[in-house]
């Protein structure tokens, strides 16, 4: 019965049919509301005796709703929470597993639900985590604004770098890092690594001085398993020259990128390090900070090399 599409015009009589579909509580997978009453069709809407299927949803929004093709499409969960059908959003909203895997995740084209309304679904504890994981492999959307995330949502993070759903900025990237106990994870390192996302970060200053920022550009000029030639770029976000980076803990690639960016302070410390264990730097950053030198002139040993 579910399955025929002409079913409501085999019984003439409204009061019995009604009666047959809630005996048999069907469930119309495929009915076509040609020729039907407004009061069959309005029951078996607000009875959702319809099973959430692409056909009967749109029929569903084509009837009692607004429907735009374009939009269903291409933005799914966004054409139906906007439809004015508000029986169908209680279904979908009430059933919204058995809506994604059966509507949602089945049309190709919906890949660009707007960002909101992905992170609605992102931050429904109703979907299940397999829906989710669905979810951000199936969509284009990056997400601007990663902190919109609710804490429960976390657990998401390595997925939505792994899918490459997030928009590349440092306030992102910073977010990530504090809510993982100030650490680097593996997908986090793999996503800074990326030429593209290389490309668009090193375009913009960092320059927030948020609470957990000045730490987080901290770990980040000491973390050795960001590759060298994307280092040299990101230094170019970097305003801030430090006087006490423990610099030791990264390679000499790197500490020499520091130096040729002058993202070290002169002083007899930092001047000490580099003569120690990394050759001529120290030279270098003496030429960099002549007036400095100046200042710190009694403080500093130059051998006769150096001179």
């Amino acid at each position: 019965i579910s399955n025929k599409p002409n079913f409501l015009t085999f019984i003439n009589k409204e009061s019995q049919l009604i009666m047959i579909i809630d005996l048999f509580d069907i469930k119309f997978s495929e009915i076509n509301f040609d020729d039907v009453s407004e009061k069959i069709q309005l029951y078996i809407y607000r009875a959702k005796n319809y099973k959430i299927v692409k056909p009967m949803i749109e029929l569903m929004l084509k009837t009692f709703g607004s429907y735009d093709e374009e939009l269903f499409n291409s933005k799914n969960y966004e054409c139906i929470q906007t439809s004015r059908c508000d029986e169908l959003i209680k279904y979908v909203n009430e059933y919204i597993n058995t809506y994604l895997k059966l509507v949602y995740l089945k049309i190709e084209s919906n890949i660009y639900e707007q960002e909101d309304y992905l992170i609605k679904l992102l931050n429904n504890s109703d979907i299940t985590p397999d829906n989710k994981e669905n979810l951000l492999k199936h969509s284009n959307t990056q997400l601007s604004n990663i902190s919109k995330l609710i804490p429960e949502s976390f657990i998401l993070f390595d997925s939505i770098l792994e899918n490459n759903r997030l928009v590349p900025n440092w306030e992102n990237i910073a977010f990530i890092f504090k809510e993982n106990q100030s650490q680097f994870s593996e997908p986090l390192l793999d996503y800074i690594n990326q030429a593209d996302v290389t490309a668009t970060l090193s375009s913009k200053s960092f320059l927030s001085k948020e609470k957990n920022h000045p730490t987080f550009r901290r770990a980040f000029l000491l973390n050795n398993d960001i590759l060298d030639e994307r280092y040299d770029k990101y230094l170019n976000s970097f305003p801030y020259t430090y006087n006490d980076l423990d610099f030791e803990k990264i390679n000499k690639a790197k500490v020499k990128a520091l130096v040729e960016h002058k993202k070290l302070q002169f002083n007899a410390t930092i001047y000490s390090k580099l003569k120690t264990g990394y050759t001529s730097l120290h030279i270098n950053l003496l030429i960099n900070n002549v007036s400095k030198f100046i200042k710190e002139f009694d403080k500093i040993e130059l051998s006769e090399k150096d001179l």
